[in-house]
């Protein structure tokens, strides 16, 4: 039986694989970038971006925040992040586990996770551990691919690391259950209203990106973001 640490090391080995070509998959830096759009960071403020891979979404939030922090599992992954970060004093890339992160609680304004959830064997344990580093009145914002989001795109992917001689796993199933194990294929909206209260979040979706969720502590106030114009080339 495939233990939460084996999915773990085999994520990181195929990411590892890819790293040099991974921005070349132009679709996810575009999701990446229109995430971070929706990110409100404060004057002064400190972020956290897990799951960071090539730091797309820690660099764009960068000019905003007083200090980003990436993290990844995949070595080859922080590389690339670290190289891209020349010049950026504000940004920092380290090496973390999603349910295990090195900071101290309540030492972040913000957490932001793009297309990154999903690849965490235990989820409910990465969503509580953000809480955990989160500060009051902050805020998690997420993305995860949803049934027929990016329409062909998912199976292009699985084709061109089919190319390179990797296997691809599926995002790690899910269902709300007893032991919070999953059981589904993708991060439905039943999921997304059922997971983040049990874990003290009161879930908001983003209108944009449509993939997007955003969960707030019951001590905030969820309000809609407004939708802005986007250039569809």
């Amino acid at each position: 039986m495939t233990t939460d640490q084996q999915r773990l090391d085999a994520n990181a080995r195929q990411f590892d694989r890819i790293a040099a070509r991974y921005d070349a998959l132009g679709f996810l830096t575009r999701a990446a970038l229109a995430l971070a759009e929706t990110v409100r960071v404060p004057t002064g403020g400190r972020v956290l971006d897990v799951a960071t891979g090539t730091g797309t979404v820690a660099l764009a939030l960068a000019s905003q925040a007083a200090e980003v922090v990436g993290t990844d599992i995949a070595p080859a992954m922080l590389q690339q992040a670290r190289a891209r970060a020349v010049g950026c004093p504000n940004v920092q890339f380290v090496s973390a586990e999603a349910t295990a992160l090195p900071f101290a609680d309540q030492s972040f304004d913000a957490v932001v996770c793009g297309a990154g959830l999903f690849f965490v064997p235990d989820m409910p344990a990465a969503l509580r551990e953000w809480r955990r580093v989160l500060r009051p009145g902050g805020e998690v914002v997420f993305s995860a691919f949803g049934r027929g989001l990016l329409g062909p795109l998912p199976g292009l992917w699985r084709e061109t690391l089919a190319g390179e001689g990797i296997k691809p796993g599926a995002p790690p199933p899910w269902a709300a259950s007893e032991r919070s194990r999953p059981r589904a294929t993708c991060w439905s909206r039943r999921v997304f209203r059922e997971v983040p209260p049990s874990c003290s979040f009161c879930p908001t979706p983003c209108p944009h990106p449509p993939s997007a969720g955003r969960t707030l502590p019951p001590d905030s106030r969820a309000c809609p973001l407004p939708t802005s114009p986007r250039s569809s080339g």
